[in-house]
């Protein structure tokens, strides 16, 4: 039984002087999750494209999108990938430089009401009280007036401008960005890391800036990304009705012009149209992205 007991103390110093194998890393940050989505990438992809698009539209785009030509109405061809519309203008140069009014009109005014909404929010939830009374009733005054009526009779009245789209925009959409936010801070400002370092001393303002806001933006950024492409949306209707900036190439005065001949030059309407889904399409899915990146517990579908 010697031998045994030999054999066996022998295995346990073996044992004990060979390291075990690290366990294996798991993988659980924020842009990990984001990249293991396939919508999330699809969106990302679909995004990055609309901006290289806008960006590098003077060296895409073949032709100058207001110039005629003699070609009218021809069909999808080598020369004309996306075909010609009634006056001879290249379809695909005009749907690349519209990808710049797009990108503006909704990048500008949904940054514009995220700052006026975590503002407003902010303010409201954290200092509470009458404070939080009075820019409440603001933003429920904001909120009834619908959005898309305002700009319509706005633009109608003052003229077409681009930047005046813009201002409207934000000036709609930043109720929903306040009324998120301040419940957000309502539900950060009594945890107990925010206690600490009010019993330490800490300014309101330092604790607010550095330990609430920041818990409490990632819904509101998700937020945003859907005000971007509901912001396009609004802007393409506007020109379609004959309402947007014609000194500017617009998806939206891409599909005016194109209503005439539907039935006989379905280019002219077809890739303008594929140009706002897909970016509202990327849009929504990177939303989604970050809203399960940032929410790895919720339930899925």
């Amino acid at each position: 039984m010697a031998w045994r007991e030999q054999s066996e103390q022998i295995a346990r110093v073996r044992s004990a002087a060979i390291p075990l194998a690290p366990a294996p890393r798991r993988r659980t940050g924020f842009w990990f999750r984001f990249r293991a989505q396939r919508v999330a990438v699809v969106g990302s992809m679909l995004v990055l494209l609309l901006l290289l698009m806008a960006l590098g539209a003077d060296v895409i785009a073949p032709y100058d999108p207001f110039a005629n030509s003699d070609d009218v109405l021809s069909p999808p061809s080598t020369a004309h990938p996306f075909g010609t519309d009634d006056l001879g203008r290249d379809i695909f140069s005009a749907v690349v430089h519209g990808a710049r009014a797009s990108l503006l009109v909704g990048l500008l005014s949904a940054f514009a009401a995220t700052v006026i909404g975590v503002v407003v929010g902010g303010m409201a939830g954290y200092v509470g009280g009458l404070t939080d009374d009075g820019l409440m009733r603001l933003t429920e005054l904001f909120q009834v007036v619908p959005r898309f009526f305002l700009a319509l009779v706005t633009v109608a009245l003052l003229g077409s401008s681009i930047w005046l789209i813009v201002l409207l925009l934000s000036l709609t959409y930043w109720p929903g960005t306040a009324r998120l936010l301040r419940a957000q801070v309502l539900t950060l400002r009594e945890r107990d890391y925010v206690l600490a370092a009010r019993s330490v001393g800490a300014r309101e303002s330092i604790i607010f800036l550095r330990h609430v806001l920041p818990a409490a933006l990632p819904p509101v950024i998700i937020l945003a990304s859907l005000h971007v492409g509901g912001a396009i949306l609004i802007e393409a209707a506007l020109s379609f009705l004959g309402l947007g900036d014609r000194n500017v190439v617009s998806w939206g005065a891409l599909l005016n012009d194109a209503q005439q001949f539907v039935r006989y030059a379905w280019w002219m309407s077809a890739f303008p149209g594929l140009a706002i889904t897909l970016t509202v399409l990327g849009l929504n899915l990177v939303a989604d992205g970050l809203n399960d990146a940032w929410n790895p517990l919720l339930p899925k579908n």
